[in-house]
């Protein structure tokens, strides 16, 4: 983590402790300390709420009293002072509410009632905080995990830590915004200069993100913040030299400030998208639906307090509520936009993150309740039991969140996923590009819907089309800037590219989609190396030369490789096919048809006992453990597909033994003596004796053999093991003619 990034975070965490600080000081005022809430009216104290078990509910307090007069003020006066002068109101009730002080209320029916003010729980303070405030530090709260969730998941780039600022400083505005304390002076001053520095701020960062994203334009952080700095400093010389009263018309320009600033912009947003090209729209839409969601009801709010009478009037509260909920909606609508269409570039987002971040808040938020609630009363017995219960749910909670999420947010996702698997399974054998370039065009096209998709060969420079669905021509389409244009390798000498044009819904491809694009092309450019490969193999059996011999042993060695063999296992498979072959010839007088020529050309055939392997997928012939059985089932069609593609080469020439006897051990060198072997289960001298050979030959060597999930074994182990398949896996006379043979065995692969 660089110093930027990190700054950040100490920042975010700094900012919550700043907002719980100051709830923290705002419930602590003497006022909450009565007992008591009251809101002023023209004809006095109006009594709104009455802690139960409080003093104030024992010296006779009721919810709707109007109270007329306290410690011998009247309050009536006490209004019409506030509506001329806040400051001058703020002297006078300051002294009134004092921890440790005790007033005479009277009611405007005459009944005298004492109020003592004496420091109370949190449980009974609680129940006379405005709803507001509470819904105010949840919002903040929210912006500054936003920022912190972001910063953990995302990029260090430019946008990331301009968002990450603004909603600490928008978390700021929101949580000192709504707080009424007309009790305390000092508490007033501190909220009102929390709030001029923090929604300037706030205004200015989202302005500077908007410059910076999805497009980097040039901006100049000094100019804009210059402006705020200087109305703001304006307005405190004003106040200093008493132009101005603090509480009165000071009060509005912050809000005069914020609504200008959201007004402009909604108008630099409007202007951003109409500039940004369709990948920018895409991204830029949520951003505007956030902002706007947002912005809209909090520009009404704005807009009511210029018509209160005073600002120690509640007549507006809905307007409240509606304000500091709705922007909410901006920091949900942006974790939405960055895990659906990747907003900020994060290449890999990580789902159950995200779970553990919800669930983190919803535990800390039970907690947090729980406690400011019951800590300083009692830990009784049940409230233990309901902590304990969370703990044991929070599990519970997880799976039903983690389910949750894969179903809501990442539906389109597996959706793809599973396309692409069923696209790379059907590639499997398939041996020719005509048959390869439909099923890559009806998956594409399925997945991902672009308007066209396009397999196209560059050579020379000169680009030809090989496939196109809708089938049209080939010439490119007018504006395909938000289309995709991604390497398939090369073949027949050719560069080979896949192209696919726009979204019909005018959409981008998200990051994650060119991720699974990129593996998918990485599967289709290997079953074109399949294509070319066999292609390759079919040309160098026009004749039986030496050189084309070489070649043939070339491309076995290029299968043996995809299997992680290394070595002279080619060349082994051959000289064991030879010695078997010529011992059993001697042992077994009926064997005549095993002529020097016959043993040639099955020694070899020998070697392209596994090409099908080529097209099989390298997570399954690759993969390190133990094969699940969808994962055997796949792998066990290498043989039905090396013995198609050597039965198609025996069409070309089926005069060439060499090529039937190497179709017959390809498809069959894994049936087994007793019949449960495959591709057919054939069994005895059902399967041809030259499979049959090349058999033992080949688990001989596997077993002797080093693979990443097993060491190789002893001559004396791997012996054992093929005696004991003698008669059940092996040819039993095959395996009498092996032992005979097996130092000469043995001394081949000690010696290659």
């Amino acid at each position: 983590m660089n110093r930027i990034k990190r700054s950040l975070f100490v920042s975010c965490i700094g900012a919550l402790i700043a907002l719980f600080a100051f709830f923290i000081e705002f419930s602590n005022q003497p006022y909450y300390h009565s007992g008591l809430s009251v809101v002023l009216r023209d004809e006095g104290f109006r009594v709104t709420a009455v802690a139960p078990g409080s003093s104030a509910e024992r010296n006779g307090f009721r919810i709707g009293m109007m109270l007329v007069e306290a410690d011998g003020l009247d309050t009536r006066e006490l209004s019409r002072l506030s509506n001329a002068d806040i400051s001058a109101f703020l002297a006078v009730s300051t002294r009134l509410f004092r921890i440790g002080s005790s007033l005479e209320m009277r009611t405007d029916t005459g009944s005298v009632h004492t109020l003592d003010i004496t420091r109370q729980p949190w449980a009974l303070r609680a129940q006379l905080l405005h709803r507001e405030v509470l819904s105010n530090l949840l919002v903040g709260t929210l912006f500054i995990l936003s920022g912190i969730w972001l910063l953990s998941v995302g990029k260090n780039n430019e946008a990331t830590r301009w968002f990450t600022a603004f909603t600490i400083a928008a978390a700021l505005a929101v949580g000192s915004s709504f707080f009424s304390s007309y009790w305390s002076s000092g508490f007033l001053a501190l909220r009102f200069i929390l709030l001029d520095v923090s929604g300037a701020s706030a205004v200015c960062l989202l302005a500077g993100f908007l410059y910076r994203f999805p497009d980097r334009h040039e901006l100049r952080p000094v100019r804009l913040f210059a402006l705020p700095a200087g109305i703001f400093t304006l307005k405190s010389t004003l106040i200093v030299t008493g132009l101005i009263k603090p509480y009165n018309n000071a009060a509005y320009v912050i809000h005069i400030f914020i609504a200008i600033g959201l007004i402009l912009i909604i108008i630099l947003l409007t202007r951003r998208y109409h500039e940004t090209g369709a990948g920018g729209k895409r991204k830029l839409r949520w951003i505007l639906a956030g902002v706007a969601l947002s912005i809209l009801p909090y520009l009404f709010y704005v807009l009511s307090v210029f018509l209160r009478a005073n600002i120690l009037s509640d007549t507006t509260e809905i307007l409240n509520y509606i304000a500091s909920f709705s922007l909410v909606l901006f920091p949900v609508f942006v974790v939405i936009g960055v895990v659906r269409y990747n907003l900020f570039d994060i290449d890999q987002f990580l789902n159950r993150f995200t779970v553990y971040f919800f669930l983190a808040f919803i535990a800390t938020a039970i907690y947090t309740i729980l406690f400011l609630f019951f800590f300083e009363s009692s830990l009784s017995l049940d409230i233990y039991f309901v902590l304990l219960l969370t703990a044991f749910a929070a599990p519970w909670l997880y799976l039903k969140l983690d389910a949750f999420m894969q179903r809501f947010l990442w539906r389109g996702r597996k959706d793809k996923n599973h396309i692409l698997l069923e696209m790379e399974q059907e590639l499997n054998g398939k041996v020719r590009a005509a048959e390869v370039y439909p099923i890559v065009g009806a998956a594409m096209m399925s997945a991902f819907a672009p308007s066209h998709i396009e397999i196209s060969r560059v050579k020379d420079g000169i680009e030809s089309c090989q496939y196109r669905y809708p089938p049209e021509s080939c010439a490119q389409d007018g504006d395909d800037s938000s289309g995709l244009y991604l390497p398939l390798g090369s073949m027949g000498g050719a560069d080979c590219f896949l192209s696919l044009g726009k979204k019909k819904d005018d959409d981008i491809f998200t990051k994650y989609e060119q991720l699974l694009l990129r593996g998918a092309c990485a599967q289709v450019e290997k079953a074109l190396d399949t294509c070319e490969l066999y292609t390759k193999l079919q040309e160098s059996l026009v004749n039986e030369s030496k050189a084309q011999r070489t070649t043939i042993l070339t491309l076995a060695k290029l299968t043996e490789y995809r299997d992680n063999e290394t070595g002279r296992h080619l060349e082994r498979i051959q000289e064991y096919t030879r010695l078997i072959a010529n011992r059993y010839r001697v042992t077994n007088l009926e064997a005549s048809y095993l002529t020097a020529e016959y043993i040639d050309a099955l020694c070899l055939s020998a070697i392209l006992h596994d090409i099908g392997k080529v097209g099989i997928p390298d997570a399954i012939l690759l993969k390190p453990g133990k094969l699940t059985p969808e994962e055997f089932t796949t792998i066990k069609q290498h043989s039905s597909i090396g013995g198609k593609v050597l039965e198609e080469a025996e069409a070309f020439d089926p005069e060439r033994s060499f090529l039937t006897i190497g179709k017959l051990v390809a498809y069959h060198h894994h049936e087994k003596w007793d019949g449960s072997g495959y591709p057919l289960g054939l069994a005895g001298e059902a399967i041809p004796l030259s499979a049959r050979i090349v058999a033992v030959a080949d688990v001989y060597d596997a077993l002797r053999s080093h693979r990443p999930y097993k060491d190789a074994l002893s001559h004396a182990d791997a012996l054992a093991i093929i005696a004991e398949g003698k008669g059940s896996h092996f040819d039993p006379a095959l395996v009498d003619a092996f032992m005979d043979i097996e130092i000469d065995v043995d001394a081949i692969i000690r010696h290659s």
